[in-house]
C-alpha cells in the first residue's frame, strides 16, 4: 500500500470509518485512481456558454446589432 493510500485510510479512520476502510480498502484505492483518470481526461465544460443566462445556444447573442 503506498503512503498516499495510507494517509487517506488513516483520515477514513480517524472520521470513524474504520470497518468500511477494514472491508473495503481495496475498492477504495480504485475509486480513488478511477476520479483521478476521470479529472485528467474528461474536459473542463465550464467554459461552453459565454454567460449561464446562454442556455438554449451555444452561440454568444450579439446584443449591440441594431436589427
Amino acid at each position: 500500500m503506498s503512503t498516499e493510500s495510507e494517509i487517506l485510510f488513516n483520515k477514513f479512520k480517524e472520521s470513524g470509518f474504520k470497518i468500511l476502510v477494514d472491508k473495503f480498502s481495496d475498492e477504495i484505492i480504485s475509486a480513488k485512481k478511477i476520479a483521478e483518470t476521470l479529472i485528467d481526461t474528461i474536459p473542463n465544460t465550464h467554459h461552453m456558454y459565454d454567460e449561464p443566462s446562454n442556455v438554449f445556444t451555444p452561440n454568444k447573442i450579439n446584443t449591440y446589432n441594431n436589427e
